[in-house]
């Protein structure tokens, strides 16, 4: 058959005719779904049944095929199908008359071993509560520890007992050598007060600088020597940082100017800050912190090591004739060879760096690097004596007269010596 010929489709209608079954089926079916057409709710889309599905897939087979080669085949019985409408129901809500009663069994409230435990206050609410003290304090600056003070000559230690616990109750005492003893208050108040009750008694004791009423130190370098002070400060202070003291570094020994300044700032929370500073007056600086002394500070006023005058309550020392009295008060102006040391009683100033308590204070404070005992390294032998004649140089082997051949009698001499000599053994290997 011809693939190119149009055949049309077979339509339900054109079947009714020939089969007065599939007629009447059709009828019912149309009725059927006009009635669903006006009684649906939603009017849903037209839904084919499984009848009129089989009906079309019967006639799309005849597509393509000959009337009068195919017969045509009855549809299947159609059973009726009834549309019903299904309403929809919310659950509804229980009240108060739904309620049912309780299935559980009720808590005895009262019972003493159905109690709940005692729960103490939460230590950690705290770190909770916005603005409390404890996260405020954070920011503050901790009280700095109070200085040390170290009264000498104490042989009795009962009456400074009695006076420390009049006017302080909070402090710590300790016997050191040499009839000396330290006491560490606890708070600045109480050093300040025991300081003043100290003072009046004309007691003999030193003390040292408050650490709130120190300075901070650093050393500014990379700005030309010649640079007014008074504009370094300038620009420091507005940095943020009070400016106590600025002076400029000079060479020791030559007096040299150099480029570096001491500057000494005002205790704050951002000293450190300035470290990062790296322009300054438009010059490219650093700033660093001094580099820590190996001098063993000496006191102008007592002559004895460890502290400074400035918080020096002993009786004043010359340091010239080591009298009672201070150095500027001294008769002797002039250098003379007459001096005494009030140290070691030694022919020299006090302030002399080789004085035999000063070099033991150096070793005790800076102590050099660990050595073996030279004990146990073996002293190296010496070297063997050189008897050996030098052999003469060209110069006089040239101007010495040649050596002469030795006479007969000598020659066989030698030779007559040699052969008495023993001869080593030679054995014949087999």
């Amino acid at each position: 058959m011809n693939s190119h010929t149009n055949v049309q489709p077979i339509q339900p209608h054109d079947l009714q005719g020939s089969d007065p079954v599939h007629h009447q089926q059709s009828a019912s079916h149309e009725e059927m779904q006009s009635q669903h057409r006006t009684t649906h709710p939603n009017n849903l889309p037209q839904v084919q049944p499984l009848n009129m599905l089989t009906s079309q897939n019967n006639s799309s087979n005849l597509v393509g095929t000959d009337t009068h080669d195919t017969p045509t085949l009855p549809l299947p019985k159609q059973n009726k199908t009834t549309w019903t409408n299904v309403q929809y129901k919310k659950r509804p809500r229980d009240t108060t008359g739904n309620d049912k009663a309780a299935t559980k069994q009720p808590k005895l409230n009262n019972y003493w071993l159905n109690q709940p435990p005692l729960t103490n206050e939460n230590k950690y609410a705290i770190l909770m509560e916005e603005g409390s003290e404890e996260t405020q304090s954070k920011t503050q600056q901790i009280a700095p520890r109070a200085p040390s003070i170290y009264v000498a000559g104490v042989q009795n230690i009962h009456p400074l007992n009695e006076l420390l616990l009049k006017i302080a109750d909070d402090f710590e005492l300790k016997v050191l050598q040499g009839n000396q003893v330290k006491i560490q208050p606890k708070t600045s108040e109480k050093y300040s007060t025991i300081i003043k009750a100290l003072a009046e008694k004309h007691t003999e004791f030193h003390t040292y600088q408050p650490k709130e009423n120190r300075s901070f130190q650093v050393v500014l370098r990379g700005l030309h020597y010649s640079t007014n002070t008074q504009d370094i400060k300038t620009e420091i202070e507005n940095l943020g940082h009070t400016v106590v003291n600025i002076f400029n570094i000079k060479q020791s020994r030559t007096n040299i100017p150099l480029p570096l300044f001491f500057i000494d700032l005002k205790q704050n929370l951002n000293n450190k800050e300035i470290y990062s500073t790296e322009t300054l007056h438009y010059t490219k600086v650093t700033f660093e912190p001094p580099r820590p002394k190996r001098a063993i500070p000496q006191c102008t006023k007592c002559q004895r090591y460890g502290h400074t005058q400035a918080y020096c309550f002993h009786t004043s020392r010359c340091v010239k004739c080591a009298g009672n009295h201070h150095t500027k008060q001294c008769s002797r102006q002039e250098k003379t060879d007459a001096v005494k040391c009030v140290l070691c009683d030694g022919n020299h100033p006090a302030n002399y760096k080789g004085c035999s308590v000063y070099t033991e204070l150096q070793m005790k404070s800076f102590p050099p690097l660990r050595r073996r005992p030279e004990e146990k390294y073996p002293q190296s032998l010496p070297p063997p004596p050189h008897n050996k004649t030098p052999a003469p140089s060209y110069a006089a082997a040239l101007k010495s007269p040649p050596s002469l051949p030795l006479p007969a009698d000598q020659r066989t001499k030698q030779h007559n010596m040699y052969q008495q000599l023993p001869q080593p053994s030679q054995t014949v290997l087999p």
